[in-house]
């Protein structure tokens, strides 16, 4: 959607980092592995991991994108829900709440956000998985389902263990 286009209460949109009593808790991560762009959402509800996500992007799309196309996908799942979204790209954040950018997907993004705003938080952290940061973790899932990653989303992330280094970018 072209800048010009967006109507002038869409283009700055100020999320809450956490929404009080959130229904669900989203965790994203957007990566470049081996020349193979792509992100994961998981989703818990009452800290139990229900539901996870692993999409493969173009080749020729960044992770800055993927970054975002995780937020935006998290968001659009969560349509009639209160979530939580928790994403590692302070970069994504900054770009949702400016009203300058002139980038068509980050504003197709947060016209899409801005429908959720009052029932989605949005904020900046990282997490551990069985130990390891999510990205490493992700690494090995990537490569070793890369033939079916792009048609069927990866369910057996198990328990994630959400551990946010920080609440703002």
């Amino acid at each position: 959607m072209p800048f010009r286009y967006i109507p002038s209460r869409q283009r700055l949109i100020n999320l809450d980092s956490n929404i009080p009593n959130a229904d669900y808790e989203i965790y994203t991560e957007g990566s470049r592995i081996v020349n193979e762009t792509g992100f994961a959402v998981c989703i818990l509800k009452d800290e139990t991991n229900i539901q996870n996500h692993l999409f493969k992007l173009n080749t020729f799309n960044s992770v800055f994108q993927a970054e975002l196309a995780t937020i935006e996908f998290a968001a659009n799942w969560a349509v009639k829900e209160k979530v939580n979204i928790h994403t590692d790209s302070p970069s994504s954040i900054s770009a949702i709440n400016s009203a300058n950018t002139r980038s068509e997907f980050v504003n197709k993004v947060t016209s899409n956000i801005f429908e959720t705003k009052n029932v989605v938080g949005l904020s900046w952290g990282s997490w551990v998985f069985r130990g390891r940061p999510m990205w490493e973790f992700l690494e090995t899932k990537w490569l070793t389902n890369k033939p079916n990653w792009s048609k069927h989303p990866v369910r057996n992330f198990s328990f994630l263990h959400p551990t946010p280094t920080s609440n703002a970018p």
